[in-house]
């Protein structure tokens, strides 16, 4: 099986294609840590942000007290584990194209934490996917700087402990142009 960019939503007849879709992604973005808490948040945050780089994957999100998360996205995480065998067996078949690898290499990239930030690897996720969402909520991107700085406080209000310069947002901007024009 082949893929340039996925395209599953979730009720398809073969939930097994989505999953394996799903572990593709994951690999190839290091989103696999399902033991912790931060290690979760971290898999909602770079799932969400491959799909805002393109790769489709059917997820839906909602605002949540970390910022962007699906509970679909949840409940697949768990039928990830549960069927993880049957999953890397089909995932043997699977060879992305050259377009693929190239956007989920670029996202690994662009959503690594920048050397010298203050935050640490989840909350730079955090922070990325929570600014994304809000600007997508208030009409999308781009934005003016009265806007960007608008929506920079309210996040600051929503969520204080990512208020930690603005060096981090000028850099998050950035990124999320970066991201966005992959799609």
């Amino acid at each position: 099986m082949n893929y340039t960019s996925v395209r599953f939503d979730h009720g398809e007849a073969n939930p097994m294609k989505q999953l394996v879709a799903l572990e593709a992604t994951v690999q190839r973005v290091d989103g696999d840590d399902f033991a912790t808490l931060s290690g979760r948040v971290a898999f909602q945050k770079r799932i969400y942000l491959a799909q805002v780089a393109g790769i489709h994957l059917g997820y839906g999100f909602s605002w949540n007290q970390h910022g962007p998360y699906s509970s679909e996205l949840a409940l697949d995480r768990v039928r990830l584990e549960a069927m993880r065998g049957d999953i890397q067996r089909s995932l043997e078949k699977l060879s992305l194209r050259g377009e693929a690898e190239k956007v989920l290499d670029e996202v690994k990239t662009l959503i690594q934490r920048p050397a010298g930030s203050n935050l640490d690897d989840v909350e730079w996720l955090e922070l990325l996917s929570s600014l994304h969402y809000l600007a997508i909520e208030q009409g999308g991107l781009p934005l003016r700087n009265e806007e960007r700085q608008g929506l920079e406080q309210d996040l600051v209000a929503r969520k204080p402990h990512l208020n930690k310069g603005q060096d981090q947002f000028t850099e998050t901007w950035k990124r999320l142009e970066s991201l966005i024009a992959l799609n």
